[in-house]
């Protein structure tokens, strides 16, 4: 790869794909040893401590910025789940391809957008479109 400060050393990116070939060939391979949770955090340190280390030795100011963002991340995936935590949903449609198709659910005469295509199944597909409102 080529960056704008030129070729990556091999050494940085020799544990990227070592993980990438992990994940692809342990399941296959060894798979009740890749079952325990234990032994993916084995191969995840083994790989991921020398870019550690590396970082620690050559851009210390990198790793604050990175725990940062990745922080802030955690916070955002927990609002998320939070804020979903809450969501139900209800119908009677059956759940098909045919119904999950935005062609299927988007009439071109009058289509308005979400609203429009929920109110649409509750009346049925053939039903005349509601007044439009003024605007």
């Amino acid at each position: 790869m080529i960056t704008p400060a030129g070729p990556l050393p091999v050494y940085t990116v020799v544990p990227f794909v070592a993980m990438l070939l992990a994940i692809a060939i342990c399941p296959l391979w060894v798979p009740h040893w890749w079952e325990s949770n234990r032994n993916k955090m084995i191969v995840a340190a083994a790989l991921g401590l020398p870019i550690l280390v590396l970082y620690m030795i050559r851009r210390p100011e990198a790793l604050g910025a990175m725990a940062e963002e990745y922080v802030s991340f955690i916070i955002l995936l927990a609002g998320l789940y939070v804020i979903a935590g809450g969501i139900l949903l209800r119908g009677d449609l059956q759940a098909t391809p045919l119904t999950n198709t935005p062609s299927h659910q988007y009439r071109l005469p009058g289509a308005r957008g979400g609203a429009g295509v929920v109110h649409r199944h509750h009346r049925g597909l053939d039903a005349p479109d509601p007044p439009a409102s003024p605007d």
